[in-house]
This record gives C-alpha cells, structure tokens and sequence, in this order.
C-alpha cells in the first residue's frame, strides 16, 4: 500500500491535532471500532468523529505520564535492540483507503517497521503474559502496518514503572483485510449518519449514560414495543439468575474461607 502526510504534527496543538483526526479512522479508533477495547467502544468512536465539540480525548494523569515516558522508552528499546528509531510528525493517510490514517509514535531507521510504546499499570500485566499483547494493541498496529504498507511493528512497553519488555509482530495479511473491511463499514455508515449497534461494554454504557445524563421531564411516557417487553423479561431473569449466583459463590467463598481460618496459605493438587 501507498500513503501520504495528510498533515505536519509539527507545532500542532492538541485541539488541531484531534481535529485533524475527524479525517479518518486511526490506530487508536481500530480495536474500538472492532469491539475488542474494553474503554472504548464503537459508539464512542462514532460520536467523536461526527462531533468533535463532544465526546473527544481528555488527557488524565495516565496519559501524561505516557506521554513523559514516551522518549525514555524509545530510548531503552534502542540499548536494548541496538534498533535505532525516529519520530514521524505527521498525519499519515493511506491512499488506497483515504480513510485510515496513522500518527505513529516512531520509525525504525533501516527497517519497513515502525515502533509503537505503551505504558502500562501493574493493574494490566496479565494481558502479556506468555508474549501476548492486547487485542486492541494488536489491531492499532496491524492498522499502521496496512497505512504505510510495513512488514513489521515493534512494541516496547513498560509495565508496572518496572518491567520493560518488547514484542515483534510481523504484518498479518488476513487480518489486515479483516480490519480494513470492519473500518469500512463503519466508516460508509458514519457519512451516512448511521450509529454503530448499542453492546454491553462497559464504553458504551458511558456513551449513553453521558448523552442522557439528564432526563426530559416534559416529554409523555413512551410506548414501547413488544420487543422491549421481551428484553425487560429477560432482564429480570438474568438479575434473578445474577443473584442465585452470587449465593452460591458466597457460599463456597465462605466454605473456604472456614477452612483457611487464620492461615496465610493453602493449596490444593491444582490450587
């Protein structure tokens, strides 16, 4: 695949940079989009990219430190592959599909790969275990490759502010095609006005939470369908099964917890 500089990062600022990404669909928006990013969902990606005076990136304290860390990490993926890496500042388009693009953390200098970073809280470790990475990872960077046509990203990231580790990921050309097919549509749909499907994650519980944060009290009570009344009893059958559940955990929990007493361990033959 070919690509462009939609646009120089350089001196940009944060509300021009997020303007700029109401272009497209970027590495960021490709595991959303998905369904495989458990803080954000398709209807986030949705309502920032047709509103970008709405729901758009704030940064927190997480991201900040990110962003602190972002060079010292390049820096020590560097001592440690003795791959040196370069900032790209700019907005890349891909010209097959004008609607990815790519703002990638770094470049590696002699290689058709890039290098993405990643700060990560203890909270997150176990997503790496046995040289995995996040699913939403995983597709960000599989979306970078298909951009700029690459045949591999490397990810450096520093877990827990102590453990530093690497992954190589070569390109996948099946799930490339899969990605690109998946952000079409959403895209096709977006110019069209047309919202992605409401799920149960956790994101978009938060999209709608915040786009009804208030209730209309002049508006008449609503008259809703049968297909409504199938899903409120279904929710009051999953609530009851919820708390049958939840019993007998306690039950075993306590169980458990009687027989421990005031020890600090136990195990069993596979515990």
């Amino acid at each position: 695949m070919e690509y462009k500089v939609l646009c120089s990062t350089v001196g940009m600022s944060k509300e021009e940079w997020l303007r700029a990404r109401m272009a497209g669909l970027g590495g960021s928006d490709a595991g959303a989009v998905c369904g495989v990013n458990r803080w954000k969902s398709p209807m986030d990606v949705y309502l920032e990219k047709i509103d970008n005076k709405g729901i758009t990136d704030r940064e927190n304290e997480a991201m900040y430190w990110g962003t602190i860390l972002e060079s010292i990490i390049a820096e020590e993926f560097t001592v440690r592959t003795g791959k040196k890496a370069r900032r790209r500042n700019a907005i890349l388009q891909s010209c097959e599909h004008p609607f990815m693009l790519a703002n990638i953390d770094r470049e590696i200098i002699g290689e058709k790969a890039i290098l993405e970073i990643k700060t990560v809280n203890e909270y997150g470790k176990d997503d790496w275990k046995n040289d995995k990475i996040p699913d939403s990872y995983m597709l960000q960077l599989q979306h970078y490759l298909a951009v700029m046509g690459y045949e591999k990203a490397y990810l450096a990231a520093l877990i827990g502010g102590n453990k530093f580790i690497t992954r190589e990921i070569p390109r996948d050309p099946e799930l490339i095609e899969d990605v690109i097919q998946i952000e079409k549509t959403f895209w096709d749909n977006l110019q069209k006005k047309i919202p992605p499907s409401v799920d149960g994650s956790t994101a978009c519980s938060k999209v709608i939470d915040r786009l009804y944060a208030r209730a209309d009290e002049t508006k008449p009570t609503l008259q809703l369908s049968s297909n409504y009344e199938a899903l409120i009893i279904q929710r009051e059958k999953i609530e009851q099964e919820i708390d049958e559940l939840e019993t007998n955990l306690a039950e075993i929990e306590n169980k458990i917890k009687n027989q421990l007493q005031d020890a600090t361990a136990a195990e069993t033959q596979n515990y």
